[in-house]
């Protein structure tokens, strides 16, 4: 989230950046705006289309945009099996309730009889990329010896 706040900075202190360049205005000599002017215009235009629907893009693959994320219902875990569907892991109130998500239909698994602490399985899952990206730190740092 923080990336994607440091991005739409950038984003909105770019125009100021412009704006202190120095302008240079074309004369146009007749009513007509020259072809590479609207060429120029034109690619600007889809060069901003394109990167709003990047930004949505990238907001719905890595779920950053959770609608209704303090309500209720909380998604606490998701895991695709299949193009379509998904399992996931929901909290509504103090019950965990395990779904199948698929098109048009939503079932339920099962309903957990003892709670899953999810602070500790975030937890298993750092330590296992830090342990992971650390023995490829040294491997690298090994061949580059070597």
């Amino acid at each position: 989230m923080q990336l994607i706040s440091r991005f739409m900075f950038l984003l909105c202190c770019l125009p100021l950046q412009l704006l202190a360049q120095e302008q240079v205005v074309p004369s146009v000599q007749s009513e007509t705006l020259p072809a590479t002017y609207l060429f120029k215009l034109i690619l600007g235009l889809v060069v901003v289309l394109a990167m709003v629907f990047a930004f949505a893009w990238a907001m719905k693959k890595f779920h950053l945009a959770q609608p209704g994320g303090d309500g209720p219902i909380k998604l606490l875990s998701a895991i695709a099996v299949g193009q379509r569907e998904r399992i996931a892991l929901l909290e509504v109130g103090e019950e965990q309730i395990l779904v199948s998500l698929a098109p048009g239909r939503v079932e339920k698994l099962h309903e957990l009889k003892t709670r899953i602490d999810m602070s500790s399985v975030r937890g298993r899952e750092s330590d296992r990329f830090r342990q992971r990206f650390n023995q490829l730190m040294k491997k690298g740092q090994s061949d580059a010896v070597a």
